[in-house]
């Protein structure tokens, strides 16, 4: 039968409807190569009802003709498309929508290789339902070409590697070298050892431990070469290469850190952690050493504790030390029972012994230290001292530039910090006796109390700023706030009892209370001694009645202190406030042409009076008065006889 072939000339805009065309009617060989455009077909016309499978080819459809309005509803079905029919060229831009394609309709096969490219897809758009499949095990990669490509499933006991390049399955190895040993032994890293099958309870990892071990239990190793020569020995613990590396039959050490305690061989309950703590350590036992080079000379020392970095650094010999703080007692070689605490405290000591130092920097500088039963508390505190002894320092700063004196006790801020020679001198408060240098056995009590003395010796100062002003004069007794003597370099022995009061002199003393002293007995006079064994050249008294009325006995009050006048020395004739008011008694300048015996001329020219000499002429002049009134007496009777 002859085929007649209908030009797209000759059929009318949507002429063609869905009802006029039979089902499975048009075939491949019924349309012409790009006879079908959108302009000949009615929407919704052509359903896939109206299409023989495996019809409608790329040839058919002229491009960019079918939209989605000429599709019905699921009209293009798998069935009803041949193998890479539909190209890009052939559909419209956004002519298929998600009601143009049935479900599960397009499928790899119908889908030219290369015409989907990422901007076709949503984002999310491919799930793991919408991929092929994929054989169990298997794994997805890159390959050569950079292309994705699946790796194969590896045997049992495989795992996944890779050379930098490309991954692959790889066999698994045998693992480290390891053997048990003993009951509940393992080494991990090293398999040659002694005979340990003796040896319980030990663990250890790294190459070369337990390499001489026979029958020691529960010990740990942990590093190369530790534990090394371990035979007998138990308890012991080492983490960190060469860890007691040398000791053999010893027990309960710990080492924890680079090399340490590797050369001790003998001694045993020793703990050291930081690199080569108590690298040195052989016969020595219950040490504690804890930081870099810590204890890290000492071999025969015991009970010694070192904590901080190069803490006893330099003991070799003897011990019962401890040293906390970077480099506390670094510098002890031979001294024994110290205790240094404190940032370089005691680092310079040497053959030094029974001494304390707290404090950074506390006994730091200097000459070395050769002192011994010394203690020494403070930052900064006797810094300097080499060979001085039996001294006691509290306070930051104290005593700081003495070397070599000795039995100084330093209490306070500061106290003694410039003595440099002084010995047995005390001094209490902050800043008290700061200015000593060479004076000796002086005792001071109080802020800056002798805070000027500097050569001078045997003053005693209690109180704030009590004697503050002494600087060269000695033997003093200065008690109570601001008290002073008046000159600071007078020849001392004065005695200066009471507040704000200053002393009149050389060899006086002065006691506080203007408005009156009184003593337990509250008597106006003081009790002398006046054993005739203590006494000679005895002689009868013999002034009395004659030079009692030659004394002046005045009325008067004392000057304000601006109206005072200096004595000879430069210095006010009497530095203190006097009592306000009417006086009785006698000037000085009179009573001496009269009675010179009780008149003494000081140092700066001022008089003073005692009055002791006086009373004893009273009772002499009273005892001549009454010989006149028994003469008289007499002398009565006999007329009126």
């Amino acid at each position: 039968m002859a085929r007649t072939t209908i030009p797209a000339e000759l059929v009318a805009i949507n002429a063609i409807q869905g009802t006029l065309i039979a089902d499975n009617a048009i075939t491949a060989v019924h349309i012409a190569t790009n006879a079908v455009s959108g302009t000949l077909v009615a929407d919704n016309a052509v359903t896939s009802t109206h299409i023989a499978q495996n019809n409608v080819t790329a040839t058919q459809i002229l491009q960019n003709t079918i939209t989605v309005t000429q599709l019905a509803d699921s009209a293009v079905e798998t069935a009803k498309i041949a193998a890479d029919a539909v190209t890009q060229a052939k559909i419209a831009d956004d002519a298929v929508g998600p009601d143009q394609l049935a479900a599960n309709a397009v499928v790899s096969a119908s889908i030219a290789n290369g015409t989907i490219v990422a901007a076709d897809l949503a984002d999310n758009a491919v799930t793991l339902a919408k991929m092929a499949s994929l054989a169990r095990g298997k794994i997805i990669y890159g390959d050569s070409a950079g292309d994705p490509a699946a790796l194969a499933v590896g045997s049992n006991g495989q795992y996944l590697t890779t050379d930098g390049t490309d991954i692959s399955w790889g066999a698994v190895s045998g693992g480290p070298t390891h053997k048990t040993f003993g009951t509940g032994s393992i080494m991990i890293g090293d398999s040659t050892t002694g005979t340990i099958n003796a040896a319980d309870h030990n663990t250890g990892v790294g190459v070369d431990i337990f390499a001489a071990l026979t029958s020691g239990d529960r010990n740990t190793a942990m590093g190369f070469g530790s534990l090394l020569a371990l035979t007998t020995g138990a308890n012991n613990v080492g983490y960190g290469k060469d860890t007691l590396a040398s000791i053999t039959d010893t027990h309960g050490n710990t080492a924890l850190g680079y090399q340490c305690q590797q050369n001790g061989a003998g001694g045993g309950y020793n703990t050291s952690a930081g690199y080569r703590a108590g690298r040195e350590l052989t016969s020595g036992s219950n040490n504690v050493a804890i930081g870099g080079y810590a204890l890290d000379a000492a071999t025969s020392e015991s009970g010694q504790v070192a904590i901080g970095h190069e803490a006893l650094t330099d003991n070799a010999t003897n011990g019962s030390n401890t040293a906390v703080g970077y480099q506390a007692g670094k510098g002890i070689t031979s001294g024994a029972s110290n205790i240094c605490i404190g940032y370089q405290a005691f680092d310079k000591g040497t053959t030094g012994y029974d001494t304390i130092a707290i404090g950074n920097n506390c006994l730091d500088n200097g000459s070395a230290y050769t002192g011994y039963y010394n203690t020494f508390v403070g930052n900064g505190a006797a810094r300097l001292i080499t060979s001085a002894i039996c001294n006691t320092v509290f306070g930051k700063g104290a005593l700081a530039s003495e070397t070599a004196a000795s039995t100084n006790t330093a209490v306070g801020f500061e106290a003694l910090k410039t003595q440099d020679g002084g010995h047995g001198n005390t001094a209490v408060g902050s800043s008290a006796g700061d200015a000593i240098t060479t004076g000796d056995y002086n005792t001071l009590m109080g802020e800056g109390a002798g805070g000027a003395i500097t050569t001078s010796t045997n003053n005693t100062c209690y109180g704030k700023a009590a004697g503050a002003d002494i600087t060269t004069s000695s033997n003093n007794v200065v008690i109570g706030k601001n008290a002073g003597l008046n000159a600071a370099d007078d020849q001392g022995s004065q005695v200066v009892l009471g507040t704000d009061l200053t002393g009149i002199g050389y060899h006086q003393g002065i006691l506080g209370g203007v408005n009156g002293v009184y003593n337990q007995g509250n008597s106006s006079s003081f009790a002398t001694t006046s054993d005739e064994r203590i006494k000679k050249n005895i002689e009868d008294y013999t002034l009395g009645l004659d030079t009692i009325n030659d004394i002046r006995v005045r009325t008067f009050e004392y000057r304000e202190l601006d109206e005072i006048p200096n004595g000879t020395d430069g210095q006010i004739l009497n530095p203190n406030k006097l009592p306000e008011g009417q006086r009785v008694g006698v000037i000085a300048q009179e009573i001496i042409d009269v009675l010179p015996s009780c008149v003494k001329e000081h140092a700066n020219s001022r008089l003073s009076v005692a009055t002791d000499n006086v009373i004893w002429t009273l009772v002499k002049a009273l005892q001549e008065a009454d010989d006149k009134i028994d003469a008289l007496t007499a002398r009565v009777t006999t007329l009126e006889g």
